[in-house]
């Protein structure tokens, strides 16, 4: 056993030389299998574990496993958290957050479903499939990538889907080939299979966080030597190539020897057993003997010095190894202490490694010893103390190691020196990039250009990640270490603090066998060089461009033209995505924009087009007084004040130059270009561009120059064309000869300019106003003022026409005038609106007026004055307008704080006082009016009464109003017919089963009587609020007056006498009862209007004659008429009034208490019955109105016919909401002998008509029910049968409901409340045709 602890002591000494290991953490998907799982146990395994567990022993890497959701360790790697996965799969999309090892896989996915699955046959099949994949995965994002987004179903892990395809209603899964089919054996899912296979391939890699590029070369050359040596191959082997019948034969026979032979295995173990025990400790001890023997071979061949102490630091035992490096042997050393090797000076220092050996811990030192020749050797001792007391030890003889180490410090110290003798910047590094040597310029260059200090031992990449440096300088590093030789120039450098190009030469460093151990990097700074070679190419193209911009140039004409030039050379010379070039102009200083671009959506626009201006900013001023200016922001940078933003304002500029344009020392304007990007400019930049508008400064002054003339001219030439009239000049000759004319002169006086020049002005005025005007200028030549005034001209063609003239004098030499200039305007148009503008004021129907601010009238029109109720103007020109004419002092407030606050008022609503003390609605609209200099001098305004505007407003509130209680009353007699009909029945079925019983009939009559009492009622009340559809038929005007008397009781108090006179039997004529009764009962509430509480009414019908109508009225022909009048007591009406009466709206009632609309119904109701209306009144004594009908000679049917008869059978279905009125129907018809089928609402109805149809002959249906109404029921009636009965009744029909329903197909429509035998003569007559 001692000879195993020598060779564990010996593994140690190896291990204790190599270097301390890397820890680094890799993550693992915990549900990958068989690539990467974890088991039963808890442990991380698979074939990715066992690779990555053997890569990073070969590279020296002490690696930590991590387990955990796919999404979450992936994450943890992307953001640094964990160095490494053990298994990715590549993507170009993931290559841009993680670095990729070489592939040491492929996986091929295949699309998994049930097998009896036929229309999944490719990945364009699975559209509208529903699809199970894992979340996160490679193949989650391909399908994204397709847009195979709805059908997804996202699991967490690939076993986790094909479990829940097995056992759940989905399509198919997608998971890796060989994955599936191992999980379809383990777990045994039935009729799972891949039904199309390899859809996708990619390789399997490691992956590395983009912080820590160091470990993918480690874990590269790893991966490359465990391929090499087999390794590689066996863990595939292991974890592809284990099959499944090997499986299943085990598990096969292991249940059949569980069932089948369960004694005898027991027999033979029993039987064995003693056997087997005594085989196996034979086999232990022979193999212990063996191990003895190997390891004891091993401790006298080792190479390495083997020691044993006790306590007491006496040698037990020593290797061979051990004697010849001393030179002692065995039986002399065991003789000695180790103490007796050390030498004096090494007592010390060794009795304190020794106490820390007594204590248990383990060891190592290096330290000197004694030889037996007495020579000094360097060893490494290895010691510690074992649990049966002794001290195990190794020495190994570092002599050579140690005069190495010195060799080699002397030749780093020779190297360094001759590395900071060079001007370049040289360093070296290992294969994992860290540092084993540079120089000082290395070292300063690094500061420089990203602030930091470096370290030996440190790895370069780690200091360059800025600016993607880090993986430029990996990949250059990567090329030298794969044995390449090259040189290459890179930019390199924190933006922030230098970035600058450098000229790299890269040599691999290799050992005498040719293997690559290093790179040594000599590195020159290469700016100047470069920036030499751009400022020579930069000032050829300087030249190039400017002799082509002198020949643009000269062709320019116009600033705009030499704007665009100038750009183009900027941008040529520079490059920009924003450019301005705009002009000072000093008299309005104010800068000209001759040109502005911009970068807008990718495409660089031209903003603006040339002539606008703009105000000078304080930059701009700065830059014309001074020099040009560089300004470089940063992302964090305030802008400026005094930038004026333009264009793209989302973005800001990063790098802007402005540069004066100046001309003979002055500055005449500025260019400025911009760019979004950071530090796009420099001060070459600056000067290029500074040149530039100096070159182009004297071209752009005399195109400006020119452009100007041009442009005044122009102007001048514009201006005096588009003046109104004409413009000209005249000698003060006497005679006014003319010089010059406009062009304006043909259409005010319809000559041309050439017959004009050199004619007297006089001329064409007008001879009545040459005198006038000869004496205006006279008088204005001693006073030196200009001349205004009027007259007229005479036309080429005779016309005459007003003009103004506006003139000046010209001077001469001695101060005497020469000569005239000015304007004439033709003012013929405002002559002749100022006479209509007179017109309209004196005729207006408004009234116009014109106050003074204090509040005073200066003038009114007759209108105003009408209005007001004053008899002349001079009345209203003295009214103190707030005292007199406002009746509210805060109307006349609210007046003049709008007006003075707004300059107007409009449509301002008040009311005022007329002279007798009368109040009117008006509405006033008014404006200041104002001088030249802006003061108020008058307020103009026009003013409308609108008393009987607002009168009518009312009226129509009112009028809705009345609507809406018509809406109501319609309910309510809905439902009061509802019940009348029911009591009405009811009381006819017990008179009828009680014929004989005279006491009960007595009763019974009075309920039918007081039903129909009611009923009247009921229709006088839907009459009297709203409107019904006409149905002329032969009607009694007698009947119509006696249904009136009732209704009145209920209208008029008991104070008011009503006297009926019948001239007439029946009265028959052709009409419409209700509208008949409507135009009593509105004379009727206008009569009691008019006599109050107390007084007679009178109502009367009588024949008028022929002869009578057709003196009366002409137009009612030789015919018979009746006239009903209608008298009362009242007030009586005025004539002026009594001639409005019949208009609507029109009423002479208090606010609100009328509607203005009754009298013009009534006068509607007699036309469209072809009739005559007239009224008569006397003041005091009342009025008396007079309706004339046309007289027809026939007899009218009043009643039903009561005779009682057996009708012929009908099925009827009945339909009624109300169950009384139902049930009582029900009894009636079926004791009229029909079948009665009853049902509560429309759909109960519509199921039994579905049912019995065939035996269903009539339907009566009431029209308002609730879910479903009698017209919706006879619509799907309709659409079963098209030859459906059916009778409509109602307690309240609309004034066109019955026509309607008559029109759509109902039979008949009858109204509620109705007797018995009428339903039945109805039933008769619909089903009789």
């Amino acid at each position: 056993m001692r000879y195993c602890f020598y060779f564990l002591i010996s593994v140690f000494s190896v291990f204790a030389q190599t270097p301390v290991k890397r820890h680094i953490i890799v993550g693992i998907n915990n549900n990958f299998p068989p690539y990467e799982f974890v088991d039963r146990n808890g442990i991380p395994t698979g074939y990715d574990v066992e690779l990555i567990q053997a890569v990073a022993e070969i590279a020296n890497i002490e690696i930590e496993i991590r387990a955990g959701a796919w999404n979450d360790v992936r994450s943890a790697v992307e953001q640094g958290k964990y160095n490494a996965l053990a298994g990715m799969l590549y993507s170009q999309e993931r290559s841009e957050k993680v670095f990729f090892s070489t592939p040491h896989l492929i996986i091929n996915y295949s699309i998994f479903a049930h097998s009896n699955v036929q229309d999944i046959t490719s990945v364009e099949s699975l559209r509208n499939k529903t699809v199970l994949v894992e979340r996160g995965s490679l193949m989650h994002d391909y399908l994204q990538s397709l847009q195979y987004t709805d059908s997804l179903i996202l699991v967490e892990s690939e076993p986790q889907a094909l479990q829940r395809l097995a056992t759940e209603k989905y399509d198919c899964a997608l998971v890796p080939h060989v994955q599936g089919l191992l999980l379809i054996q383990k777990n045994k899912y039935p009729n799972i299979t891949p039904v199309v296979q390899n859809i996708f391939s990619t390789k399997l890699c490691f992956a590395v966080s983009r912080q820590d590029t160091s470990l993918l070369a480690l874990l590269n050359d790893g991966l490359a030597v465990v391929k090499k040596t087999g390794k590689y191959n066996e863990i595939y082997e292991k974890w592809f190539n284990e099959t499944a019948p090997h499986i299943t034969f085990v598990i096969v026979m292991k249940y059949i020897l569980v069932v089948v032979v369960p004694l005898l295995l027991l027999l033979f173990l029993i039987v064995v057993w003693n056997r087997l025990l005594k085989h196996k400790v034979q086999l232990q001890t022979k193999a212990l003997a063996q191990s003895e023997e190997r390891y004891r071979v091993f401790f006298e061949q080792a190479n390495d010095g083997i020691f044993v102490l006790n306590k007491e630091g006496n040698f037990l035992d020593v290797n061979p190894c051990f004697c010849s490096s001393l030179g002692y042997s065995r039986e002399e050393l065991l003789k000695c202490s180790i103490a007796s090797l050390f030498p004096p000076e090494e007592l010390k220092k060794n009795s304190i490694q020794s106490d820390k050996v007594l204590r248990g811990e383990n060891v190592m030192t290096q330290c000197s010893v004694v030889k037996k020749d007495g020579s000094l050797i360097d060893v490494e001792l290895n010691m510690k103390l074992q649990s049966d007391g002794d001290i195990h030890g190794i020495a190994r003889d570092i002599t050579f190691r140690r005069r190495m180490e010195q060799d080699r410090i002397s030749y780093s110290l020779k190297l360094q020196g001759i590395m900071e003798s060079t001007q370049d910047i040289v360093f070296a590094l290992d294969t994992t990039m860290h540092y084993t040597a540079f120089n000082e310029n290395h070292f300063k260059a690094m500061k420089a250009i990203y602030g930091i200090d470096i370290e030996i031992g440190k790895n370069i990449i780690e200091y360059m990640k800025v600016n993607g440096d880090d993986g430029t300088a990996y990949s250059d590093i990567l090329r030298a270490l794969h044995g390449e030789q090259y040189s290459i120039e890179q930019a390199y450098g924190n933006e922030k603090l230098y970035r600058t190009y450098f000229e790299a030469s890269y040599n691999p460093i290799r050992e005498s066998d040719g293997t690559i151990t290093g790179v040594a990097v000599f590195v020159r700074d290469v700016s100047e060089r470069r920036q030499n070679e751009e400022r020579l190419k930069e000032a050829k193209k300087i030249e190039e461009t400017f002799l082509q911009l002198g020949r643009q140039l000269s062709s320019a004409i116009t600033p705009f033209d030499a704007a665009k030039v100038i750009v183009e050379a900027a941008d040529a010379l520079i490059g920009f995505d924003v450019c301005v070039v705009e002009l000072h102009l000093p008299d309005e200083d104010q800068m000209l924009v001759l040109l502005q671009m911009d970068i807008i959506n990718g495409t660089r626009t031209q903003l603006v087009s040339d002539r606008m201006k703009w105000n000078v900013t304080a930059r701009i001023r700065r830059t014309m007084n001074g020099n040009g200016e560089l300004i470089l922001r940063t992302p964090t940078s305030i802008i400026e004040k005094d930038f004026k933003p333009f264009g793209d304002t989302a973005r800001r500029s990063a790098s802007l130059i402005f540069i004066p344009i100046r001309r003979l020392g002055k500055s005449i304007g500025v260019l400025s270009i911009q760019s979004y990007t950071y530090n796009a400019y420099t001060k070459d930049h600056l000067t290029t561009l500074q040149a530039l508008a100096d070159h182009c400064s004297g071209a752009l002054e005399r195109i400006r120059t020119e452009a100007e003339l041009q442009e005044n001219q122009r102007m001048l030439s514009v201006l005096i064309g588009n003046l109104p009239g004409m413009v000209y000049r005249t000698l003060n000759d006497g005679k006014g000869t003319i010089q010059f004319v406009s062009d304006g002169c043909f259409e005010l006086t319809g000559y041309t300019a050439k017959e004009l020049i050199g004619t007297s002005a006089y001329t064409i005025t007008l001879p009545e106003d040459v005198p006038l005007v000869r004496d205006v200028v006279r008088n204005a030549i001693p006073s030196q003022q200009a001349l205004q005034l009027s007259y007229r001209l005479r036309k080429k063609d005779g016309s005459i026409r007003w003009v103004s003239e506006y003139g000046n004098f010209v001077y001469g030499t001695d101060h005497s005038v020469i000569a005239i200039e000015g304007f004439l305007i033709d003012t013929t148009d405002r002559k002749e609106s100022e006479e209509r503008y007179k017109e309209l004021f004196e005729e207006s129907r408004d009234g116009i007026f014109i106050s003074t601010p204090e509040g005073n009238y200066v003038d009114v029109n007759p209108a105003f004055i009408t209005m007001m109720g004053y008899a002349s103007k001079e009345e209203v020109l003295k009214l103190d307008i707030a005292r007199d004419v406002y009746c509210n002092e805060d109307d006349r407030k609210k007046f003049v704080s709008m007006i003075n606050r707004q300059g107007f008022v409009e449509n301002f609503a008040l009311r005022v006082k007329k002279k007798n003390g009368d109040l009117i609605s008006i509405e006033t609209t008014a404006t200041l009016v104002r001088s030249n200099d802006g003061s108020v001098v008058a307020i103009r305004g026009i003013m409308r009464d609108v008393t009987e505007r607002i009168q009518l407003q009312q009226q129509l509130v009112n009028a809705q109003k009345l609507e809406g209680l018509g809406t109501l009353a319609g309910g309510i007699a809905h439902e009061f017919n509802n019940l009348l009909a029911m009591v009405l029945g009811n009381a006819e079925i017990i008179k009828q089963k009680n014929p004989e019983n005279a006491s009960t009939n007595k009763y019974l009559s009075h309920i039918i009587e007081a039903t129909h009492r009611g009923a009247s009622i009921a229709k006088q009340l839907l009459l009297f609020s709203r409107p019904h559809e006409i149905s002329f038929k032969a009607m009694s005007l007698v009947d119509v007056i006696g249904e009136v008397h009732e209704m009145l009781h209920y209208l008029l108090p008991k104070s008011i006498t009503v006297n009926i006179s019948l001239g007439v039997d029946d009265g028959i004529i052709m009409g419409d009862a209700e509208h008949v009764q409507q135009i009593i009962v509105n004379l009727a509430v206008n009569a009691k209007d008019a006599m109050g509480e107390v007084g007679t009414m009178s109502i009367a019908v009588n024949n008028v004659s022929r002869e009578l109508m057709q003196t009366k009225f002409p137009a009612s022909g030789a015919k018979p008429y009746l006239c009903i009048s209608v008298s009362d007591s009242g007030t009586g009406i005025d004539e002026k009034i009594r001639q409005r009466i019949f208009e609507p709206f029109f009423t002479t009632k208090e606010l609100g208490k009328g509607t203005g609309l009754g009298l013009s119904i009534v006068h509607g109701i007699v036309q469209s019955h072809q009739g005559f209306i007239d009224v008569q009144s006397e003041i005091g004594k009342g009025t008396t109105f007079y309706i004339y009908f046309p007289l027809i000679t026939t007899t009218v049917d009043v009643q039903e016919k009561t005779n009682i008869k057996k009708y012929t059978h009908a099925t009827i279905l009945f339909v009624d909401d109300e169950k009384m009125l139902r049930e009582m129907m029900v009894e009636i018809l079926e004791e009229a002998g029909h079948t009665v089928f009853p049902a509560v609402d429309g759909y109960d109805a519509l199921e039994t008509y579905t049912k019995h149809k065939d035996k269903i002959t009539l339907v009566i249906s009431d029209l308002g029910m609730p879910k479903m109404g009698g017209k919706q029921l006879f619509n799907k009636l309709y659409d079963i049968d098209n030859n459906v009965k059916v009778i409509v009744a109602s307690g309240y029909l609309e004034a066109t409901t019955k026509s309607d329903m008559l029109t759509m197909g109902v039979k008949d429509v009858i109204a509620k409340p109705y007797r018995a035998q009428t339903v039945l003569n109805t039933i008769e007559r619909v089903l009789n045709g």
